[in-house]
């Protein structure tokens, strides 16, 4: 039903819903029938009205009544169809109206007009029903169908006394608290993921400087050691200069030490700049003497195993 509401309403600049009101006088024909099913089927115990007429509207062919209720202050709606044939022909059941709706500023029909009205229909209705139990025989138990006809519809319409209704209410309130529980679940999950996220990415950052940093080392011991290898000419240790990043420390240094072996490449201990008149080729090398350098040793081993 509320969903109904919505697709007829407009809004106002504070999001409360407006309807086009219908001209109606108070004590004119459509109000004293509006009363009059009001009457017939909304009294309370006390013999008084639940509901007052907060406004008579139209939209487009649809005319309604908003119903405000006395004790709860929620309203309702109360459709209802008019017509020179048929008369005032009100809707079976009533329509709860949004939450969002409030009585305008400015009301439709005065208060004080409106309370004068309902005192004097309200002292009429009491005055002809003392008038019928007047005519009633007292001893009379029979019961009047048509007073238990009306008495169900006024315990119909009173969803206050339904034991169903009230605990659809409680399940209803208890289903909008675990939502919003689950809400604030899912946005302290959603902060948390962003935490991470920016840790993840921070960490990220770091291991790439690292990584950055060590290839940057082992680029230089590896050109180091390829420098070493001076007596061999630029294209012999081209291959190794181009996978410098690619070959390890030992496949740079067994590949120059074999390629040394097959050229039988004469070298001395010094560079050329430092270079003493003691001349070592792989011939002469053995392991007496101390001064050797590593790679050097790495040179003889090579052309050991290839019995060079």
């Amino acid at each position: 039903m509320l969903e109904k509401m919505q697709e007829i309403l407009t809004k106002d600049e504070g999001g409360t819903p407006v309807f086009n009101t219908y001209a109606v006088e108070i004590g004119g024909g459509l109000w004293d029938a509006i009363y009059e099913y009001m009457w017939g089927h909304y009294l309370d115990e006390d013999y008084c009205l639940i509901y007052s007429i907060d406004g008579i509207f139209e939209d487009g062919d649809q005319k309604f009544a908003i119903l405000r209720n006395r004790k709860d202050l929620t309203y309702y709606r109360l459709n209802f169809s008019l017509t020179e044939e048929n008369g005032f022909q009100p809707a079976e059941e009533l329509e709860k109206v949004s939450p969002d709706y409030k009585s305008a500023e400015t009301p439709q029909f005065a208060l004080e007009e409106v309370e004068a009205y309902e005192a004097e229909f309200k002292k009429s209705k009491e005055e002809k029903k003392e008038e019928e139990d007047n005519k009633e025989d007292p001893k009379s138990e029979e019961k009047d169908p048509e007073d238990e006809d009306e008495k169900k519809k006024k315990d119909k319409y009173n969803l206050e006394e339904v034991v169903e209704y009230q605990e659809l209410l409680e399940k209803y309130s208890a289903l909008e608290s675990k939502i919003e529980e689950l809400n604030v679940e899912l946005k302290n999950l959603k902060t948390a993921n962003n935490s991470l996220t920016e840790e993840k990415e921070n960490l990220t950052e770091q291991l790439n400087t690292l990584n950055e940093f060590k290839l940057k080392i082992d680029r230089e011991k590896k050109q180091e050691l390829i420098d070493s290898f001076y007596m061999l000419s630029d294209d012999l240790k081209k291959d190794c200069v181009d996978n410098i990043d690619t070959y390890s420390l030992d496949d740079i240094e067994a590949k120059l030490s074999v390629i040394c072996v097959r050229n039988k490449v004469s070298f001395d201990l010094d560079k050329p700049e430092e270079k003493k008149e003691v001349v070592f080729n792989l011939d002469s090398v053995d392991n007496s003497y101390d001064d050797i350098p590593a790679w050097v040793q790495r040179v003889q081993a090579v052309a050991k195993e290839k019995n060079i």
